[in-house]
């Protein structure tokens, strides 16, 4: 089988997924998006079934359960007021 690469450019991107440009460049800067491909000097491109591995690993890690967050009731510091109840 051999499959060929689909590149896709960054109106088929934006609407795969939903962020910013900028943010889109922070994440690629941090290794957290998939790297873009420099076609020519201006234009680039993406690897479309890179694109869809890292949008099926975002949903993965939704799926997966998360830590209960920390009980603000119990921190030392700026304790929580505890508010009046009234009665209705």
């Amino acid at each position: 089988m051999n499959q060929q690469k689909r590149l896709i450019r960054r109106d088929i991107l934006r609407r795969k997924v939903p962020l910013s440009d900028s943010h889109i460049y922070e994440l690629e800067k941090a290794g957290k998006f998939p790297a873009r491909i420099q076609l020519t000097p201006r234009c680039v491109a993406w690897d479309e079934a890179e694109i869809d591995a890292w949008i099926e690993e975002r949903k993965a890690e939704a799926e997966t359960p998360k830590a209960a967050p920390p009980d603000v009731r119990m921190r030392k510091a700026r304790p929580v007021r505890h508010a009046a109840v009234s009665a209705v």
